[in-house]
């Protein structure tokens, strides 16, 4: 029986799954430590699970590099696909951006003609779907669009700086001096929800209001009206105070935007790598990735 390794690689967790029949089987998340390599990682899964994949699908978060390779932005870490392939024998490999495989996961959605997913985990990743053909951009390393006083004093210059995991812990420290010891972007959040502490409020809002200028920014320029918000978004958007500075934010365009949360965000992009995976097995290619943004072994 042939079977395919799915791999959603990101810059804190690695996730496996092992499509056969048609089902996803077999997951398995590994946090990232020191000294673990792609092959490593690979060669563990393979270990505990005894599975024998013949094809190897992986997204990972960092652009795509010549000869089949990713690094990760956040992360000494790299995929080489054509040495993956020869070192455990898969037949058959792919490679792209991990938010390609997030887009391709709505992609069953409604208004998904044209749509925009934004994910914040590790780091900031945005990607487009249109007409069931996905592609992922490096937006998050843009600078930021008329950035704020208060951004300014937090010496943000590109979007990730605001909008992404570190930025919860990064600006709640700037607010807060050295009055709480606290070491995690989930310290943040929960200080938030339950505590209400008025400067991890305060970083909801800041991280808000950045969210809404640049979904503003994307509907303007890449005339999207649908967006899919994910990751660590979804703790801005349940708070009463992140979701009204949010929509407050988006002025005039909230009448026309769709706002969508993907939950839960981790599924999205194995939804997505399996159809991928299912169209590299019935035709050796993919019609659903734009050409230029994936590599196949």
């Amino acid at each position: 029986m042939t079977s395919t390794l799915l791999a959603d690689i990101g810059g804190t967790n690695i996730r496996f799954g092992l499509l056969q029949k048609g089902k996803i089987e077999k997951k398995v998340l590994y946090p990232h430590e020191k000294g673990l390599t792609a092959a490593k990682a690979v060669k563990r899964y393979l270990l505990e699970t005894k599975a024998k994949p013949t094809v190897f699908v992986a997204g990972l978060a960092g652009p795509l590099l010549p000869k089949g390779r990713i690094t990760l932005s956040n992360r000494p870490f790299t995929l080489n696909m054509p040495q993956i392939c020869r070192q455990f024998g898969f037949k058959k490999g792919l490679i792209a951006n991990d938010m390609i495989f997030h887009a391709l996961g709505v992609s069953d959605q409604p208004d998904t003609k044209r749509a925009c997913i934004i994910f914040v985990g590790t780091g900031l990743g945005v990607s487009y779907i249109c007409n069931g053909i996905a592609h992922a951009t490096e937006m998050c390393h843009e600078r930021l669009l008329r950035p704020r006083k208060e951004e300014k004093l937090l010496h943000a210059e590109v979007w990730e700086d605001i909008i992404s995991g570190p930025a919860f812990l990064n600006i709640y420290r700037n607010l807060e001096g050295t009055y709480k010891p606290v070491e995690h972007s989930r310290e943040v959040s929960y200080l938030a929800h339950n505590v209400r502490d008025k400067n991890a409020v305060l970083t909801y809002k800041i991280i808000a209001r950045c969210l809404a200028r640049l979904c503003v920014h994307i509907a303007r320029t890449e005339k999207v009206s649908v967006f899919f918000l994910g990751g660590q978004l979804i703790e801005i958007l349940r708070l009463p105070v992140g979701q009204n500075t949010f929509f407050d934010g988006l002025g005039k365009w909230a009448d026309i935007m769709g706002v969508r949360i993907i939950r839960p965000s981790e599924q999205t992009a194995m939804k997505g790598l399996k159809l991928v995976a299912d169209e590299l097995k019935e035709i050796g290619t993919s019609h659903r990735i734009r050409a230029d943004e994936f590599f196949v072994v």
